[in-house]
């Protein structure tokens, strides 16, 4: 088991639950550009990220003027933050569904606090906590490469699906 244990929610049971989890909880807030904050989010505060793209779930997808897609700079900033939400006992994780972007983050997370070889198990981790969780699969090939993982995180959600 990794320390901390890192959960994947939607906005709505953000706004519900933040208040009640203390101060030592590490809030990732993602939503898009410009998008509310839950109750509770302290941009100042160092447990707290927010990072802002939209929900693009297909890299081929013709995107609209406005519309900021998961990129790998988005990841590298949940990398270099992670050290500073690894002391937290809680890694909180939101998005507006709490299905992609939330859980693609919570899945990232534990691989980067995982040994290589141990992805199937992050992914069933955030599985567990969240059944209904469809990781986006461009921030976890993103991640895969940065993390250098050489597939396995891709190769887990595939797995995922047939599981």
């Amino acid at each position: 088991m990794i320390s901390p244990d890192v959960v994947a929610r939607s906005l709505p049971e953000a706004n519900d639950e933040i208040m009640t989890l203390g101060p030592r909880c590490a809030i990732v807030s993602i939503g898009e550009p410009g998008a509310p904050t839950p109750y509770g989010f302290q941009a100042m505060n160092p447990l707290h990220l927010r990072l802002e793209f939209h929900d693009i779930v297909e890299s081929d997808l013709i995107l609209d003027a406005g519309v900021v897609p998961p990129g790998p700079a988005h990841v590298a900033v949940l990398i270099k933050h992670a050290t500073i939400l690894r002391t937290a006992k809680l890694v909180y994780c939101h998005c507006n569904a709490g299905i992609s972007r939330s859980t693609a983050v919570a899945f990232i997370l534990r691989c980067l606090w995982s040994a290589p070889g141990e992805e199937g198990a992050a992914l069933r981790a955030v599985l567990d906590d969240r059944p209904r969780a469809e990781p986006n699969r461009i921030l976890v090939g993103f991640a895969d490469e940065l993390l250098g993982r050489k597939g396995a995180m891709l190769a887990a959600l595939d797995q995922g699906k047939l599981g």
